[in-house]
C-alpha cells in the first residue's frame, strides 16, 4: 500500500488515518517513502558524511554556525489550484521532502545502512526537535509579476483558487535540534513557488576562524567557510574557503572547489 501526501489534514486526522491503515493491512505491506530518497545526490549526503573522515569530525555545533535548506521553484501551482488550496506550500513540501534532507544532514552515524537502522537514526532527530516557534515562521503568497522573463498571474488568479485565499505558496521556518550534536544551531528551511530561480540545495555555514592573527593586516574581517550540497538542478558539492590573492597586499579572496555530478558520471536513464 502506497498513500500519496498529504497524510491527513492535521495531527489528529493523520493518527486516525494511520489507525485505519493499520487495521486493514500489515506494516510490512505499507511502503513509506519520500521520492527525494530516490535521488542519487540525496543518498550521497550519507556517503559524503560517513565515507569521508575529513568532514564528520567537524559536523557539529562546535564548528557549524547554521544550516540553510532551500527548495525554490520557478513554476507556479500550474493546474493544481484545487490541490494547493487544500494543502499549501508548507504541507506540500516541508513535512516530507525538506524533512528528508534535514534528517540526512542531522542524523547520527548509523551502525549500518539497513532501512530500519537509518530510519531509527532519522527518528532520533525528530524526537529531539522542539515545536516550531510561530514567531520564527513566515508564510507568503506570490502576486502577479515576471519570472524568467515571462509574465505570471497572481496565485489568487490561478484556476480553482479562491479570490480571498490565504493559502501560502511560500513558507520559511527555523528548526532547532536539542541534542549534543546540534544544540544552538538553527536550521533555516524555506520553499516557494514562482521564485527567481529553480534551486534545491543544503548550504552549511561554518563558524569563522579567529581574527586575532590578521589584526595588523588590511583585512577588516574573515569570511566564513561554506559547504553547499546541490540537489538540483546543477547536482554537485562545493566548498568555499579563503586564499590570499596575488600581489603585495595581504588580501583574501573566497574561492570554491566545485564537484559536478555531470563531470564524473553518466546520467542514468529514466526507468519506466
Amino acid at each position: 500500500m502506497v498513500i500519496e501526501k498529504p497524510f491527513g489534514h492535521d495531527l489528529a486526522s493523520a493518527r486516525d488515518l494511520d489507525a485505519h491503515v493499520a487495521n486493514t493491512v500489515g506494516e510490512s505491506q505499507i511502503f513509506r517513502i519520500d521520492h527525494f530518497l530516490g535521488k542519487d545526490n540525496v543518498q550521497s549526503i550519507m556517503a559524503f558524511r560517513f565515507a569521508n573522515g575529513l568532514f564528520e569530525p567537524i559536523w557539529n555545533r562546535d564548528r557549524i554556525d547554521h544550516v540553510q535548506i532551500t527548495v525554490a521553484e520557478t513554476v507556479g501551482v500550474e493546474a493544481r489550484g484545487a490541490f494547493y488550496e487544500a494543502t499549501g506550500a508548507l504541507r506540500d513540501m516541508i513535512p516530507n521532502h525538506m524533512m528528508t534532507l534535514l534528517s540526512l544532514v542531522a542524523m547520527e552515524p548509523p551502525v549500518g545502512f539497513a532501512a530500519e537502522t537509518v530510519r531509527s537514526r532519522k527518528a532520533d532527530v525528530f524526537a529531539a526537535m522542539p515545536a516550531v516557534n510561530p514567531a520564527l515562521a513566515v508564510r507568503g503568497q506570490y502576486l502577479a509579476g515576471t519570472v524568467a522573463g515571462k509574465a505570471v498571474a497572481a496565485y489568487r488568479d490561478e484556476p480553482e483558487v479562491a479570490k480571498t485565499s490565504d493559502i501560502e505558496t511560500y513558507a520559511a521556518l527555523v528548526f532547532t535540534i536539542d541534542n549534543w550534536r546540534w544544540a544552538g544551531v538553527p536550521f533555516y528551511v524555506r520553499t516557494g513557488k514562482h521564485l527567481a530561480q529553480r534551486l534545491t540545495e543544503i548550504a552549511i555555514e561554518f563558524k569563522k576562524a579567529p581574527y586575532a592573527a590578521f589584526e595588523n593586516t588590511s583585512l577588516d574581517s574573515l569570511q566564513p567557510n561554506w559547504l553547499v550540497l546541490r540537489i538540483a538542478p546543477d547536482e554537485g558539492i562545493s566548498l568555499q574557503f579563503g586564499v590570499k590573492q596575488r600581489g603585495p597586499a595581504f588580501a583574501l579572496k573566497a574561492v570554491k572547489m566545485d564537484f559536478h555530478y555531470a563531470d564524473w558520471f553518466e546520467k542514468e536513464p529514466n526507468v519506466g
